[in-house]
């Protein structure tokens, strides 16, 4: 299979070359590289074009400069529509991939016919340090294989498809196009919906990125819980985000759902709603009021995070 790797830049000097070299020394090399700056105003670009150049890349790598600044969003939809893979994988340009991750996670979608998949992360620091404390982003789901197979309760209860992590078919793309710019939403929370509703989605329990954590990059995971309680709008995205990928999925794929799930997804949206407007208004009570309340969509480690964010800003 053909596999089309595409990387969105926006002065991204400090790490890119890492992130390069992480790409360029795969055990399986891509065989397409597409990278597009989104009008950068650092040196970027004369990077990005020097190291294409230096290993005589321009085969398999291509890069290009945006006419005009679209926005992350939108520079990863167009780079993956201009691909010809058969698999994508989107990359960041401030993570460092281990040298297996595109090997391992070919694997999975062949072995299992999968319609997308995704590994899971360590976090680092700008120097590139591991942090202790710093999660394993997606944690161990329900099963002690090597490989997870994803139910939508899972989708429901968390997201679980940072692009950074995902691998997933091109036969996808119109379809997560579609309902990112329907329901405005970032592009790889579709991936994870769609894949979800087909029964074709896995968790590879292999830990193959290491995700920069520094005060600028755009899709940025805290490193803990009090360093997650510090942004108020990162707060409050997380759960906008959250009602309406949940409202794709009852808008668009009621039909593949049970009247037990479409209920728990219902359920699901008016608790996020109600976290949204508790953290508006500092009521720390309402939300630790949901921590014991028997719904299954709650995600208890998002909840508590909101609620040491509200108490601290007491």
């Amino acid at each position: 299979m053909k596999i089309s790797v595409i990387v969105s830049t926006y002065n991204g000097s400090h790490y890119i070359i890492e992130q390069l070299d992480s790409i360029r020394t795969q055990t399986r090399p891509a065989d397409e590289v597409i990278i597009s700056d989104d009008r950068s105003s650092d040196e970027t670009p004369a990077i990005v074009t020097d190291y294409i150049s230096k290993y005589n890349l321009q085969d398999k790598w291509t890069f290009s400069v945006n006419p005009e600044n679209k926005g992350f969003i939108k520079n990863f939809l167009d780079g993956a529509k201009r691909s010809t893979g058969d698999l994508i994988l989107f990359c960041d340009q401030d993570d460092v991939w281990e040298k297996e991750k595109i090997e391992e996670l070919e694997k999975v979608m062949v072995e299992k016919d999968a319609d997308a998949a995704y590994c899971l992360l360590t976090t680092i620091d700008s120097d590139g340090n591991f942090v202790k404390d710093g999660p394993n982003r997606f944690k161990k789901v329900r099963g002690k294989g090597e490989v997870t197979k994803l139910t939508i309760e899972d989708r429901m209860r968390s997201g679980r498809s940072s692009g950074l992590a995902l691998i997933l078919k091109r036969d996808l793309l119109d379809e997560v196009e579609k309902i990112s710019t329907k329901y405005e939403i970032p592009h790889d929370l579709p991936v994870g919906l769609i894949a979800t509703v087909n029964g074709k989605y896995y968790q590879l329990n292999k830990a193959l990125v290491r995700h920069r954590v520094h005060t600028n990059n755009v899709s940025s995971f805290e490193t803990g819980i009090l360093d997650s309680s510090k942004s108020l709008k990162r707060q409050i995205d997380s759960r906008i985000f959250k009602v309406r990928e949940l409202k794709a999925l009852t808008g668009e794929y009621s039909d593949k759902l049970t009247d037990k799930q479409l209920k728990q997804a219902q359920e699901a949206i008016t608790m996020h709603e109600a976290a949204i407007e508790a953290l508006n208004n500092r009521k720390a009570g309402k939300l630790i009021g949901s921590l014991f309340k028997s719904n299954k969509m709650v995600n208890k480690l998002l909840t508590m995070r909101n609620i040491v964010y509200v108490i601290r800003k007491k």
